[in-house]
């Protein structure tokens, strides 16, 4: 069946029969009932974040009108954060003299 603008029941996929496929798909990993099909989008954007594609262009394959839509969806794991200091402790050369700050 092709769209054809008159509802949902014109489309080849309609709104919800993804969920008896993704319920098999969740119980087959083993996951929780707490992920729910959304939880895919939140996993490609913040995936998308951790791979370092800028925001701008993950904004833009997530389809949201607003950086700030995107900044909600794009979590990074804790893993990833510790990463992103460990690449400043490293970047720091050990042979730097501290700056003196005059005070007024």
């Amino acid at each position: 069946m092709a769209q054809t603008g008159s509802g949902d029941a014109d489309f080849i996929i309609g709104p919800y029969s993804y969920r008896i496929a993704f319920e098999n798909a969740r119980e087959r990993a083993g996951l929780g009932v707490d992920v729910v099909f959304h939880s895919l989008r939140h996993t490609y954007i913040s995936r998308l974040a951790m791979a370092g594609v800028d925001i701008r262009t993950v904004q833009e394959l997530a389809g949201h009108k607003s950086i700030t839509m995107t900044m909600r969806y794009a979590h990074l794991a804790p893993q990833h954060k510790q990463k992103a200091l460990a690449l400043l402790e490293n970047d720091v050369t050990p042979n730097l003299t501290p700056i003196a700050v005059a005070h007024q």
